[in-house]
């Protein structure tokens, strides 16, 4: 069974597995900020890692870093001018879980 529910910081998740052992999930999105002039791993690795630092403070596991593709929908503008066609997008997100 999986529960979810929105949190200020994230979504966040409950499993029950067979064993009766419970687990809470974590989700937090995660947009590094890369500068033009120097557009190396490193500035994102930093800001992965002050975000993983965060939230082990806070007795959260990191688990992993994910990708969630979706799907946004065609605005069709008004009265069908300046519409704009869907695409795909791609977001990142860290997950987290703890006992």
């Amino acid at each position: 069974m999986f529960v979810r529910a929105p949190a200020a910081s994230g979504w966040w998740g409950l499993v029950v597995s067979a064993n009766k052992q419970f687990m809470n999930y974590r989700v937090v999105p995660f947009v590094p900020s890369l500068d033009h002039k120097n557009p190396s791993g490193d500035a994102a690795a930093e800001q992965l890692n002050t975000i993983i630092t965060m939230h082990s403070d806070k007795g959260w596991e990191y688990v992993r870093l994910e990708s969630v593709g979706s799907w946004v929908a065609p605005d069709n503008g008004c009265f069908g001018f300046f519409g704009k066609p869907g695409y795909a997008t791609t977001r990142q997100v860290i997950v987290f879980r703890r006992n």
